[in-house]
Formats: C-alpha cells, sequence, structure tokens
C-alpha cells in the first residue's frame, strides 16, 4: 500500500465484475505525487504507488468466481508487456 496509509485503501475502487478489472488494469495512470488512489474525468483509474497491488490483491475473489473461458478471453485482450500485473492476477485465477 502506498504511502498515503490505511485510508487510501479504502478509496481503490472494487472489482465488481471482470469487466471492471479489465477496465482498471488497462488503463492504469498514475496519480500525482501526494494523490490518492482513485477514478479519474475522462475514465480509467489513477494508482497511487503500491495501490496497484493492493487492488489486484482485492480483486482476487471476483477473478477466482469467474467461468474459465472467461478467464481465458480476458487474457487474449491483454497485452503482458503493458498489463502484466493484471495479466498475472488473470492467469492465476
Amino acid at each position: 500500500m502506498s504511502e498515503s496509509g490505511a485510508g487510501a485503501a479504502a478509496l481503490l475502487p472494487v472489482a465488481t465484475s471482470l469487466d471492471t478489472f479489465l477496465t482498471a488494469v488497462r488503463v492504469v495512470r498514475p496519480a500525482p505525487p501526494g494523490a490518492t488512489s482513485g477514478p479519474v474525468a475522462g475514465g480509467g483509474v489513477a494508482f497511487a504507488p503500491g495501490d496497484l497491488g493492493e487492488y489486484v490483491a482485492r480483486a482476487m475473489d471476483v477473478l477466482n468466481r469467474t467461468p474459465l473461458s472467461n478467464l481465458n478471453n480476458a487474457l487474449e485482450t491483454l497485452d503482458v508487456a503493458q498489463h502484466s500485473l493484471g495479466y498475472s492476477a488473470v492467469s492465476s485465477a
């Protein structure tokens, strides 16, 4: 988790479906210095340092409940070079 503390973790978006998870990991933006993680104008999510890993850890429950065929389709939409953390999470679910 980032230096902003446990309070920032509560502000992280929640992956309620495979689609919301994929959207978040595809459109990751760095949060400005000192800012907390959260949605940004124009879509996507800005993650403070360390918060993307926390988001992925929290999303594992959703990913583990997703049918394997959907996970396979999701892997085809991610570029491992650009979305390595998301790719790793989906492939381990």
